[in-house]
């Protein structure tokens, strides 16, 4: 007989609602990743840092959402093509940038998520200036444009 515990799906998002709790829990899972870049790992740690990602994910929505910020949606649009393609320019940056320079890794990061998501960005709107040619077409439809 297993045990079950009644438990609301959207307990996490009313604790994070409430005052200021998502910018502590984004503040401390943020934290906690920075350090986490100067410890030894074993693959239960992996597995700690991922949900620490989420749940940090989470947090900055919940802030994004509940103080109305605007300084992400002009990436809204764009966030399949993101997803396509940030991996690439991640990768292409991080190789760039560790064979010509010799930073922190938290410098790294930074660039390699900046890069992921602006190269992806500037994928988007190439596509999306080509999308009325034949090959445009075919890329803005694999990269998840609309081209009607």
């Amino acid at each position: 007989m297993a045990l079950s515990i009644p438990c609301s799906p959207f307990l996490l998002m009313r604790f994070l609602d409430k005052g200021k709790t998502a910018f502590l829990v984004f503040l401390f899972m943020f934290v906690v990743s920075i350090i986490g870049l100067h410890v030894n790992k074993s693959p239960l740690m992996d597995l700690f840092f991922a949900m620490g990602g989420i749940l940090m994910s989470v947090a900055l929505a919940r802030l994004y959402a509940k103080y109305g910020f605007r300084f992400l949606n002009h990436l809204s649009p764009t966030s399949y093509t993101i997803y396509l393609y940030h991996g690439i320019f991640q990768a292409l940056s991080l190789q760039i940038l560790m064979r010509f320079t010799h930073f922190d890794n938290v410098v790294y990061i930074i660039l390699a998520f900046l890069s992921g998501v602006y190269g992806s960005f500037l994928v988007y709107k190439l596509f999306y200036r080509c999308r009325n040619s034949r090959l445009g077409r075919i890329l803005a439809l694999i990269s998840g444009i609309s081209v009607s």
